[in-house]
């Protein structure tokens, strides 16, 4: 009986890792791209919030000050005390 002849076989050739610097350009542009929409929409987002917040906290100090009354009396602690517990509060 004759043996078969053997077939060498070879391991398949692999293509080199991709590398970041090997990433398709247009990929890469389309990625970024989203990313930058993204932080940029953040950022409005918390800007458009923090307006808000910053004018409903002048509204609340001011409907105090006035309590009622056309024009508010100075010389208040009020402003002083809020700001000092606030300051512990958040920093």
């Amino acid at each position: 009986m004759k043996a078969k002849p053997t077939k060498s076989v070879q391991p398949k050739k692999s293509k080199p890792p991709t590398t970041p610097d090997r990433l398709p350009g247009k990929l890469f542009d389309r990625v970024a791209s989203i990313l930058d929409e993204a932080r940029s929409s953040v950022v409005r987002a918390v800007n458009s919030r923090m307006v808000l917040a910053y004018w409903l906290i002048g509204r609340e100090i001011v409907q105090e000050l006035q309590k009622g009354e056309k024009r508010a009396n100075f010389g208040s602690a009020l402003i002083s005390n809020l700001s000092q517990r606030l300051t512990l509060r958040y920093g």
